[in-house]
């Protein structure tokens, strides 16, 4: 007779053991599963026969299994089916590759296994030694116009940008350390630090210190308390009963970061408000370096520069390094080019300075979309005034730990760009707006939205116009995203006020080779996720 578990429906053998006490799967004699609780069901020592039978197949047949009681097995099932389809993919592409390599070297791949066995050194590097030389011959025989033809999108979007940002930056710092820029040393407005908080309880305590110990004379700090589950407010407390922070309690959550930082704007009485999240902290000069950009009259906006301390758990693994590197390439040489120019679209939500009367009469944050500082920026950036960024205002935040949180986090971070972007869409008319904006605008939609699915067709159509020479293009083509990757990193090194930065090139084949394709797929499922309109939350 056939019986089945009466917890998720899966099959049973016919030994029962009949312990008593206890509920637990066990696995006696090899992986035979069996129910050990005391059932009075027969046990293969004493085997049911008779009237015996009969009582113990009622008592089975009366327990309820329902069809809720199968749903585990069902559950476990689709897992399976899920990795059993990623092993066929990988199966297949690893069968296309090696179908691909017996076509060009069949004589070095092919033949006994056991003569690769036997000496695997050898027929390994006499393999390599023909490819290379088949490489440079191909290297010689390739005309500038085939290469032309065969990395156009390469040229055409990551060489010029590269060594063009690299080349104007190195200009621009030269030109500054021979004129610099006078600063107005009595130029210090009232401060707002601004803190909102969502369940912080592990660094709030580390951010206000920061804000309080930062070198600037007339400022006040505010927390906002927006509906923490947590001891968030309870360690806050602590500091607004010495009058040292203005704290701001919400007994429910307004649901997004933009929420709190309008409530905190209501309390705010200096005329500059600069943002800091939770989980960010300050520099002892930092107030004052993001501070004194605001005495230009054309500028409105100016972003601090982000770093990476560690993980949010206190780790340094390579997630958070490879994170550490991204932030010193994107602010040391993308938003520093971007503020050279005039085409910055992104003052920091970790750490950004605005003028309030700015903010106010633009309505404040906005809470239609999930990246409120990019959406607060693109609102500033319309009154025709400049964004800048402050190289010397360093501060310092948390990184995901696992690539979990970090797609978390990414997923959120393109999604609100995309959302952002079609909010104010009417930037791309040029209602009204000036030039750089606008062609910033565009130059942003090409690069993050477009670029990723242009990386991704520009492969397919190698694999399909060039699969005889496939491995000699993807080769060249590697070997120039490290050029490029090397010259951009090494001109934010150098411009980096820590030149301690320059250790992390040693991530530069992580960073071609891995990170940056998977994140290009990132972003193209966080566009796909904004299209069906998939909920989110903070």
């Amino acid at each position: 007779m056939d019986r089945y578990c009466v917890r998720c429906g899966a099959a049973l053998s016919s030994t029962w053991s009949t312990k008593t006490e206890t509920s637990q799967w066990t696995r006696e004699s090899g992986s035979t599963p069996s129910l050990v609780k005391e059932t009075g069901l027969p046990t293969a020592k004493q085997p049911a026969s008779g009237r015996a039978q009969n009582d113990a197949k009622s008592r089975f047949d009366a327990l309820p299994i329902t069809g809720s009681r199968i749903k585990p097995a069902i559950a476990i099932q689709t897992r399976v089916t899920r990795k059993h389809l990623a092993t066929l993919l990988a199966g297949l592409l690893l069968l296309s590759f090696t179908l691909l390599l017996r076509s060009r070297y069949g004589p070095y791949i092919s033949g006994p296994a056991l003569a690769f066995i036997r000496n695997p050194a050898e027929i390994l590097s006499e393999a390599a030694k023909v490819f290379v030389t088949d490489f440079t011959r191909w290297l010689d025989a390739l005309t500038w116009t085939a290469f032309l033809l065969v990395f156009w999108p390469f040229i055409a979007i990551d060489l010029t940008r590269s060594l063009g940002k690299s080349a104007i930056l190195l200009l621009d710092a030269a030109h500054k350390r021979i004129k610099p820029q006078a600063r107005d040393p009595s130029f210090l407005p009232k401060v707002s630090v601004i803190i909102p908080a969502h369940n912080e309880e592990k660094t709030i305590l580390a951010s206000i210190n920061s804000a309080m110990e930062a070198d600037y004379p007339d400022k006040e700090v505010v927390v906002v308390d927006d509906g923490s589950k947590d001891k968030t407010y309870v360690l806050a407390k602590s500091y607004a009963n010495r009058g040292s922070v203005k704290l701001l309690h919400r007994d429910v959550a307004s649901g997004s970061k933009a929420g709190a930082m309008n409530h905190g704007l209501l309390f705010a009485s200096g005329d500059v408000v600069v943002t800091v999240d939770a989980d960010t902290l300050l520099e002892k000069s930092s107030l004052k370096q993001i501070v004194r950009m605001l005495d230009d009259p054309n500028v409105s906006a100016v972003s601090g520069n982000v770093r990476i301390l560690r993980g949010e758990k206190g780790g340094n693994n390579l997630t958070v390094k490879l994170q550490a590197y991204e932030y010193v390439l994107s602010l040391e040489l993308g938003r520093r080019f971007n503020s050279v120019i005039g085409s910055l679209l992104m003052i920091s939500g970790a750490f950004g300075a605005f003028w309030k009367k700015d903010v106010r009469a633009l309505g404040e944050y906005d809470m239609d979309t999930i990246t409120e500082d990019f959406d607060i920026t693109l609102k500033v950036r319309k009154l025709g005034k400049r964004l800048v960024f402050a190289d010397k205002a360093v501060s310092w935040t948390f990184a995901p730990e696992n690539w979990r949180d970090w797609r978390r986090q990414r997923i959120r971070w393109a999604r609100g760009q995309a959302e952002t972007l079609w909010k104010h869409r009417n930037i791309f008319r040029r209602e009204g707006f000036d030039f750089m904006y606008v062609l910033a605008i565009y130059d942003m939609l090409l690069v993050d939205v477009m670029v990723p699915f242009m990386r991704f067709a520009w492969i397919f159509w190698l694999l399909f116009f060039y699969s005889s020479a496939l491995l000699y293009v993807l080769l060249l083509m590697v070997l120039l995203y490290f050029a490029t990757e090397s010259v951009a990193f090494l001109t934010a090194g150098l411009l980096s006020p820590r030149k301690t930065d320059l250790r992390k090139a040693y991530l530069i084949p992580v960073m071609v080779l891995f990170y940056r394709p998977y994140y290009s797929l990132i972003r193209m499922k966080a566009y796909f996720d904004w299209i069906l309109m998939k909920e989110i939350k903070w």
